[in-house]
């Protein structure tokens, strides 16, 4: 309302919701939205995570909510809720990567360390110590850290978009194990804006499926939006993830057609994808990646499960960002030549390609259209993203600022452009989609 008194948008443009950014930081950042506002009380009706029913008035321990208590009572606002697990790889708040979560299944031959179990002390974290044992991880369902109760995992934020190895190498590969284990959660990507100038508003952004859009004609004003539906989109997984392009996915098969956050019945579809994207949001690759199994690899040298990923204990230290090595099904780029209707007139670059795909088993399949630097023309997202210098310390040491072609390519330069399309689900023997390692009997929810 304050901004169209003051003219700067016209009336109708704009909707909001009411959310809670629920700030544990010794475990981890989560958002309920939408809320009711409760402008009666002192702190909107926000839930107070500090406040556990454990607590007593005297010199024992101060505890606090775990994740299944805390989400519960944010779920207790009327009508639907999205429960995110925010910027899962930032140092310290993401709570997957603070909590020492377990996402990979290769550590269970050697060591006998189970998906979805935890390396952080309860005790630590303001929560009641373990029942019995004193080993770690603690398995699923023995540790108030871990919870199965949430809709959303937020890849990155706008202030980590100078590293795209933060989201390529370990919150894209996390989301990918949260899939294989049946998590089927939607991947959001949002600005989390704290200065207007370094961290732009709306970069990334999310893309959300709405039978109301009246930039394109369809509903007269914003004011339209109705927010249980806006909701179940999220959850639902119809969502694009935006650092500048769009996709749009669609698959064919004999039993219909299906766009992302759908199910596909059958083992063979024909896909076809579309990217379009402002000349500012360069990109010249799209990867499509179905059931993949990110491995484990050493922080400095990248050996699958060597150094510091030869040991769960300390690939999934709290606060120890996990990377990953896994390889898309498909790929088509601008350098090989397999991108071949790429194009760039009057301030828009479009892309598109069709495929094929097979499957012997239910499988998700994920596509990410992304810049990659080496490639003729390539850009990054300055000066439309301020900071993107991978080393603040180290910026590039000559370049013309009337030509920034040597800019965009120099290695201490991040911010690549990118895109990520919620997935499609195939069915493949039309049972109802199960997920890799829920059907090989890996995952906790197979139990």
């Amino acid at each position: 309302a304050e901004l169209v008194a003051e003219g700067a948008i016209p009336a109708g443009r704009m909707a909001t919701c009411a959310g809670d950014e629920v700030t544990p930081n010794h475990y981890g950042h989560l958002n309920a939205f939408p809320l009711s506002a409760d402008l009666k009380h002192h702190e909107g009706g926000a839930v107070d995570w500090s406040a556990s029913p454990l607590d007593v008035i005297g010199t024992g321990p101060d505890y606090c909510l775990g994740l299944d208590e805390l989400v519960a009572r944010l779920r207790d606002d009327p009508g639907e809720e999205v429960i995110q697990i925010n910027h899962i790889m930032d140092n310290p708040t993401g709570l997957i990567l603070a909590s020492g979560w377990v996402t990979s299944p290769f550590y269970m031959k050697e060591f006998g360390v189970a998906p979805l179990s935890s390396y952080a002390d309860p005790v630590e974290r303001r929560m009641p110590p373990r029942s019995g044992g004193v080993l770690f991880p603690l398995e699923y369902g023995t540790s108030e850290l871990v919870t199965l109760d949430f809709d959303a995992v937020e890849l990155i934020v706008g202030m980590h978009q100078h590293d795209p190895g933060l989201l390529f190498r370990s919150a894209l590969p996390t989301w990918f194990n949260l899939l294989n284990m049946g998590l089927l959660v939607t991947a959001t990507g949002n600005s989390d804006s704290h200065t207007a100038i370094a961290n732009p508003v709306g970069l990334p952004r999310n893309f959300i499926v709405s039978p109301v859009d009246p930039a394109d004609g369809i509903g007269a004003s914003h004011d339209g939006i109705d927010l249980e539906q806006y909701a179940r989109s999220i959850r639902e997984g119809r969502v694009i993830v935006s650092a500048g392009p769009f996709i749009s996915v669609r698959a064919e098969g004999k039993d219909g057609t299906a766009e992302v956050g759908d199910t596909l019945s059958g083992s063979s579809a024909r896909f076809t994808v579309d990217v379009s994207a402002p000349s500012w949001a360069w990109f010249d690759r799209v990867d499509v990646y179905a059931n993949a199994e990110p491995i484990p690899v050493d922080d400095d040298t990248d050996m699958p499960m060597q150094g510091t990923a030869a040991d769960p204990a300390v690939f999934y230290k709290p606060y120890h960002v996990p990377r990953y090595t896994y390889q898309p099904a498909k790929s088509f780029s601008l350098r090989d030549g397999t991108l071949a209707d790429w194009t760039e007139e009057g301030g828009v670059i479009t892309a598109g390609a069709s495929f094929d795909l097979t499957v012997g088993e239910d499988t998700w399949v994920v596509v990410v259209a992304r810049g990659t630097p080496g490639t003729g023309g390539y850009r990054s997202l300055f000066p439309i993203v301020t900071d993107v210098l991978v080393d603040r310390a180290k910026p590039p040491a000559t370049y013309d600022p009337a030509d920034l072609s040597r800019f965009h390519s120099d290695e201490r330069v991040g911010a690549p452009a990118w895109a990520i399309a919620n997935p499609i689900y195939m069915d493949a023997d039309g049972g109802g989609f199960t997920a890799k390692h829920v059907r090989e009997g890996i995952s906790p929810l197979a139990r």
